[in-house]
C-alpha cells in the first residue's frame, strides 16, 4: 500500500464571478490540465466523509477550531471502472493542511 502525504497552507476566499474570471485568466499560463479530465474538460469529485452517529466531527469542524481532522474516501468521476479512489486523512492546524492518502480499490 502506497501512502502519499501533502502539506500546504490553505486560505479560502469568497469572490465575485467577475473577479474569479479575472483570476482564472491571470493564472491560465501557469495551470495544467490533470489526468482526470475527460472529453468535456471537467470532472466530478466524489467524497464520503466519516463521522459519528451524532455528527460530532462536522459540528466541531464548523466551530472553527485551531485543529481539526477529517477522514474521507475521495473518487474522481465515479462511474468508470478505472477511476481512482483514495482513503484520505486530512488534518488542519492554524491554516496549515496535512493530507495523507492511499489508493484503494473500488
Amino acid at each position: 500500500m502506497s501512502l502519499t502525504t501533502f502539506n500546504r497552507f490553505e486560505k479560502k476566499y469568497i469572490v465575485s464571478e467577475s473577479i474569479f474570471k479575472n483570476l482564472l485568466n491571470d493564472f491560465k499560463p501557469y495551470l495544467e490540465k490533470d489526468d482526470h479530465l475527460d472529453f468535456f474538460s471537467y470532472y466530478t469529485i466524489y467524497n464520503i466523509y466519516y463521522d459519528t452517529d451524532a455528527d460530532e466531527i462536522i459540528k466541531y469542524s464548523v466551530s472553527k477550531p485551531e485543529f481539526k481532522q477529517k477522514l474521507r474516501i475521495r473518487g474522481y468521476s465515479g462511474n468508470k471502472k478505472d477511476d481512482l479512489v483514495y482513503l484520505e486523512l486530512k488534518k488542519k492546524l492554524h491554516g496549515y493542511v496535512n493530507k495523507r492518502r492511499t489508493l484503494i480499490s473500488k
